[in-house]
């Protein structure tokens, strides 16, 4: 039986853009690093038990590909915050990319910016009233 998630992981392409953006917009713990021959780890503290875990290897890899929606993968990361009016000022008076402006829907207020590597983050306020599952 699993007990919580313990960290998702995110390939970087500037370490320190990234834990900038990770930790002084988002407000997120640095926690600890490895380095390894082949790059830096870098771990940030996400809530109570969760982890962000950011890679940057030394030999850089290329972007995935166009996000679009309706493809299959990973879609976005998504954050539970206190405020997400007060955050998405403050992340864009940084000129961070805004993907969708803060709203209310399904009981939650939420707004979507991307990382410095163009990854989907979700801010979430509030919490989501689910149906119960039908299969």
């Amino acid at each position: 039986m699993v007990k919580y998630l313990d960290h998702v992981t995110i390939t970087v392409s500037d370490m320190e853009k990234s834990v900038y953006f990770y930790r002084e917009l988002l407000g997120l713990e640095v926690i600890g690093q490895l380095e390894q021959e082949d790059g830096l780890f870098v771990f940030l503290k996400a809530g109570e038990y969760g982890m962000i875990e950011l890679f940057a290897f030394e030999k850089q890899g290329v972007p995935f590909k166009e996000d679009k929606i309706e493809d299959i993968g990973l879609k976005h990361l998504a954050l539970t915050v206190e405020n997400v009016d007060q955050i998405f000022e403050r992340l864009e008076g940084a000129g961070i990319e805004v993907i969708m402006r803060p709203q209310s829907r399904d009981g939650v207020r939420q707004a979507f910016v991307a990382d410095p590597d163009g990854i989907s983050v979700e801010l979430m306020e509030g919490e989501l009233k689910l149906e119960p599952y039908g299969g």
